[in-house]
C-alpha cells in the first residue's frame, strides 16, 4: 500500500502470470471489469483453457468508459484525468443490493492506483489470445459504469456475441441476483468446454 502511487498495470499482469504458470495445466480464468484487461494481456502470452469476461471495461481501449463517466459524473472524469483516485458510489456498482450490504462492500473497496486508473484509458490494444481458447463475454443489464458499447466491442474483438446478465449491476458477483448470473455463466461455460455443470 505504501508504494501504490507507483503501481502500474504491468504489475497486475505479472502477478496473474506468476499464478497461472504455477498451475499444473492452463486454467479457466474468470475476470471482472479492469481484470478483463489484465487477463486479455496475459492471454496474449499464455494459453488459457477458457476465458470468462464479466462487465469488461473494453480490451481494445477505454474510450467507452470515458464517455460513460463524462455523461454520468464529469467531476470524477476530471479527477481521473489528473491522477486523483475516483471514489465510486453504491449506485455506480450495484443494482438491487440492500443499502447496508452495499455500504459494507464500499467500505472495503480500495481506490485504483492513479497510474493504473490512467492506463485503463490510455493503453495499448489487446492482442489475440494464444491457443484460441473459448471466450465468453458478459455485460450486466444495469451496469452504470461500463456502457453496452464497451461490452460489445470486447465481444467483437474475440469474435463472439456478448451475453447479458439480467437484474445485476457492475459488480455482478456481489449484487443481488448473482446466483442467477453464476448459474448462467456456469451453464454456458460447461457447454463450451463440453463438461457437465456442477
Amino acid at each position: 500500500r505504501e508504494r501504490r502511487r507507483r503501481v502500474r498495470m504491468s504489475e497486475y499482469e505479472h502477478d496473474l502470470m506468476q499464478a497461472v504458470v504455477s498451475l499444473p495445466r492452463p486454467p479457466v480464468v474468470v475476470a471482472h471489469s479492469l481484470g478483463c484487461v489484465v487477463v486479455s494481456r496475459v492471454a496474449a502470452r499464455y494459453p488459457f483453457a477458457a476465458m470468462v469476461l464479466l462487465a469488461p471495461v473494453g480490451v481494445t481501449h477505454g474510450l467507452d468508459l470515458v464517455a460513460q463517466t463524462a455523461r454520468r459524473a464529469p467531476d470524477r472524469l476530471a479527477r481521473m484525468a489528473v491522477g486523483v483516485p475516483v471514489t465510486w458510489r453504491s449506485n455506480d456498482l450495484f443494482h438491487g443490493l440492500d443499502p447496508a450490504s452495499a455500504a459494507a462492500y464500499l467500505d472495503r473497496l480500495d481506490d485504483e492506483p492513479p497510474l493504473v486508473q490512467m492506463q485503463i484509458v490510455l493503453r495499448r490494444p489487446a492482442a489475440a489470445p494464444v491457443g484460441s481458447p473459448p471466450v465468453l463475454v458478459y455485460g450486466a443489464e444495469h451496469d452504470a459504469l461500463v456502457p453496452r458499447s464497451g461490452v460489445e466491442s470486447t465481444a467483437r474483438f474475440y469474435g463472439v456475441a456478448a451475453r447479458w446478465l439480467p437484474d445485476v449491476g457492475h459488480v455482478v458477483m456481489l449484487d443481488e441476483g448473482n446466483e442467477q448470473a453464476l448459474a448462467t455463466v456456469l451453464g454456458d461455460l460447461s457447454a463450451v468446454l463440453g463438461v457437465a455443470a456442477r
